[in-house]
């Protein structure tokens, strides 16, 4: 199992936090600023991204070969990616 973890600063234009190479990688994302966080594809915006609540909103998703989930906020905030993938 390989495991990497990062803090990505999400501002207020779409911001990758994932990508995968291989399929069935699992993400847990978890934002830990004080505003929402809005995540989705390279499209995303506050008024259509699924919303992080700010403090910990957290959510767990598994991304398929070459896709990858952007953030967006409408001022700033820090998320932490945690990416797990079988080897």
């Amino acid at each position: 199992m390989s495991v990497k973890a990062a803090q990505v600063t999400v501002d207020n234009t779409a911001d990758l936090l994932a990508s995968s190479d291989v399929g069935g990688q699992q993400v847990i994302i978890r934002n830990a600023g004080a505003a929402a966080v809005f995540i989705g594809p390279s499209t995303v915006s506050t008024a259509n991204g699924y919303e992080l609540s700010a403090n910990g909103g957290t959510v767990d998703i598994v991304l398929g070969q070459n896709e990858e989930i952007y953030g967006i906020c409408a001022t700033s905030s820090r998320v932490d990616v945690l990416r797990i993938a079988a080897d």
